[in-house]
């Protein structure tokens, strides 16, 4: 894009679901479900109290909606659906953060009557799940070895950086095949011998870490957010491709990730847009506003 005359201007894209504000609903500055208890009286009173403490939102916005949203149905499987694939704190600076939780709690919501392969799409992406089972940063073997620091470490040292396995193993056990393979009535395939058939093994959680590999954090700052230190912690992740391990992966069926997928060299051009998108184009600034001169209009 061409730069304000001013200063640079940059693409802004709110979360998922973010919806303005809305100004006759008045300000506050943070509020919780132990502070509305002890000064109202009432847990869910329509009048939220001031509080200091922040510890506290998420349990009471997550309150709120399970017990008073109409979509009933729709909140207890999202319910059921978080228990499957939860997470926990990476970090005691996420302890006072509201949004991201919400956020990561919302992914249950919204694919509450969908499809279980875009939850696990969505919640992979997702800072909090990366920092949690510590694919955020994974570096392949390859980077490893060609930026090993010789004068701290020997070659040998640098060979043996594999890829962390932790996701790789966890989102087999726990979020989708499991330890055993299962026949339709959920009993466990058995062996010639009798003994039950695993669904992978090492070297299928070795092939799978490489493929968590380069999921980084968007741009640093960004607005809309409930802080400039934890905008990017909404975003999608993307992709570093100097992290990125580049080689085929082997998947738990005897194939590889992505057979009888297309090819992006081979796509259209552009395909990767949806039919209809319009684009905003704001500042850089955490509170960004709408940039308008002719300096923004291109042909293309």
């Amino acid at each position: 894009t061409k730069k304000n005359p001013n200063e640079e201007g940059v693409v802004v894209c709110g979360s998922v679901g973010e919806i303005s504000n809305d100004i006759k609903l008045g300000e506050t500055n943070g509020f919780d479900m132990m502070a509305m208890t002890l000064k109202s009286g009432k847990v869910f009173n329509t009048n939220i109290e001031l509080s200091s403490s922040f510890l506290q939102q998420k349990n009471t916005v997550w309150g709120y909606l399970a017990l008073n949203d109409e979509g009933q149905l729709r909140q207890r499987m999202a319910w059921a659906l978080y228990q499957t694939i939860p997470i926990g704190f990476p970090d005691t600076n996420a302890l006072a953060n509201t949004e991201p939780w919400l956020q990561y709690y919302d992914i249950f919501v919204r694919h509450a009557f969908g499809s279980y392969f875009d939850i696990l799409k969505a919640v992979s992406f997702t800072d909090v799940m990366a920092k949690w089972l510590t694919y955020y940063n994974n570096m392949s073997l390859q980077y490893n070895i060609d930026n090993c620091d010789l004068e701290i470490r020997t070659l040998e040292q640098c060979q043996e950086t594999h890829p962390d396995e932790n996701y790789a193993r966890e989102i087999m056990q726990l979020f989708s095949v499991g330890l055993f393979q299962l026949n339709i009535d959920g009993t466990k395939k058995l062996d010639e011998s009798g003994s039950p058939i695993h669904s992978y093994d090492t070297t299928d959680i070795m092939n799978m870490a490489r493929a968590w590999t380069g999921f980084t954090r968007q741009r640093r700052f960004r607005g809309n957010a409930e802080s400039t230190k934890w905008g990017p912690h909404l975003d999608a992740m993307s992709l570093n491709r100097d992290f990125r391990d580049i080689y085929p992966k082997a998947d738990i069926l005897g194939g590889y990730i992505g057979d009888k997928k297309p090819l992006c060299a081979d796509l259209p051009v552009r395909d990767h847009l949806k039919k209809g998108a319009t684009y905003r184009l704001n500042g850089r600034k955490v509170a960004a506003e709408l940039q308008e001169g002719d300096y923004w209009r291109h042909e293309d």
